[in-house]
């Protein structure tokens, strides 16, 4: 990077606030469903929806820590390496040198609502963590079998092209130096997964 400081891309925190506290009133109902019901398949019903909100809750408190408190970054972009961290602590990395193209995507998941994708190709696929994952998410979407996927929905409260296409302008402005080094094309449209 030209003038040697690391990108760094942080949660939007009002959005991280929003989703614990739906996963926290999801919790209080499931709890509510046991209490004040009395027939045995709600209680099933009660009991599932109450581990599945249990877990998604701890999910999203320890994220609300981690980003949130600690404010540490979502993606960090630096002269050595891409790096991604999740809520449990563990971040990965990726060195320029291991990445052949860099391509924005992203996935309708519902009438108006995407899933912004930030894939980074990988040089040689057989160096990526987790080949079992990547041979599955392979099997739905081609593109992601030899790449490293960054969300990029955490980022904003409403994640939209713009905001994305914009994100990814920062990123080729400020690393190009890396981008011709390393010799990775960069692919600036948004493309569907």
């Amino acid at each position: 990077m030209a003038t040697g400081y690391p990108l760094r891309f942080y949660a939007d925190p009002l959005k991280l606030m929003i989703q614990a506290i739906i996963m926290f009133g999801c919790l209080i109902i499931s709890c509510l469903i046991m209490r004040y019901n009395a027939f045995p398949l709600v209680h099933v019903i009660g009991w599932i929806c109450l581990i599945v909100s249990g877990f998604a809750t701890i999910i999203f408190l320890l994220m609300l820590c981690r980003y949130l408190l600690l404010r540490q970054p979502w993606l960090e972009i630096d002269g050595q390496a891409w790096s991604r961290s999740n809520p449990f602590g563990r971040t990965l990395h990726i060195n320029w040198q291991d990445i052949a193209s860099i391509t924005l995507h992203c996935q309708l998941i519902s009438r108006d609502t995407y899933q912004y994708w930030i894939l980074l190709q990988a040089r040689s696929p057989e160096q990526l963590s987790h080949q079992r994952l990547r041979a599955f998410n392979g099997m739905f979407y081609p593109v992601m079998r030899n790449a490293t996927d960054i969300p990029l929905n955490q980022l904003f409260l409403r994640a939209t092209p713009e905001k994305c296409q914009r994100l990814l302008d920062r990123i080729v402005a400020s690393c190009g130096h890396e981008l011709q080094l390393y010799g990775i094309e960069v692919e600036c449209e948004i493309k569907p997964l």
